[in-house]
């Protein structure tokens, strides 16, 4: 949710930097693609994490 929340203000704070809307969603999404692909990949990463986390936590209760 977070990552959402991110993305939504970003994407509003650069539609009003630049006072053109086609060249903004054009500049966005040529410009911050790998942005958003890193910020997703940490997203995905980190709830990877939670799980490998408790996984090996609920592996060691039964053992």
């Amino acid at each position: 949710h977070l990552l959402r929340l991110f993305i939504y203000y970003y994407c509003n704070w650069n539609s009003l930097i630049t006072p053109n809307p086609k060249k903004s969603i054009s500049t966005f999404s040529k410009r911050n693609t790998r942005f958003f692909l890193f910020l997703y990949n940490f997203y995905v990463y980190e709830y990877e994490s939670i799980f490998l986390f408790l996984h090996n936590k609920s592996s060691n209760l039964r053992f």
